[in-house]
């Protein structure tokens, strides 16, 4: 099982961790990955990178998956709000993904990464997600604005690391 969550934590943060110079000279971006426990669904894997260009637009990409039943979600990020400087609030439209034989695929979902420092002395970074819905009512473009989440789930491995 170790093993298991080792190549599919590989995979996830793979598939969404961007090399530094991709948040060099832009706006407020967010990012971050490793692992969370959701009651019901076990140790969940994430990763996330939400970038605000220069232009105003957002880009990235959002991937959340269960490594009980190997089901979540992948989905671009089309919104970015920076709350305090330590807590990003991100949204966006589910690319492809499934949860409890529900099919995910063009639903909008927030998500929410909160920053807490970095380093052994520093408290836990905690994430939340995600709130699926209907794109028309909860528009991707301004969903982190207007449906901001908590950040209630502590990052038990990993990092999240938010850029005002």
């Amino acid at each position: 099982m170790k093993s298991r969550f080792s190549v599919l934590a590989l995979v996830v943060l793979g598939a969404v961790w961007l090399p530094a110079s991709t948040y060099a000279g832009s706006g407020p971006s967010a990012h971050g990955g490793g692992s969370t426990f959701i009651p019901g669904l076990d140790r969940t894997v994430f990763g996330f990178t939400a970038v605000t260009h220069r232009d105003g637009t957002v880009t990235g990409q959002f991937e959340v998956r269960s490594t009980l039943t190997g089901e979540g979600a992948h989905a671009d990020v089309q919104c970015l709000d920076v709350q305090g400087g330590d807590t990003a609030t991100f949204s966006g439209v589910v690319s492809h993904g499934e949860l409890g034989g529900v099919d995910l695929t063009g639903l909008c979902y927030v998500a929410t990464g909160q920053d807490n420092g970095e380093g052994a002395a520093s408290p836990p970074d905690f994430v939340s997600f995600v709130l699926f819905a209907p794109c028309g009512f909860l528009p991707a473009e301004t969903a982190c604005t207007v449906a901001p989440q908590p950040a209630v789930l502590e990052v038990i491995t990993g990092n999240v690391q938010v850029r005002p």
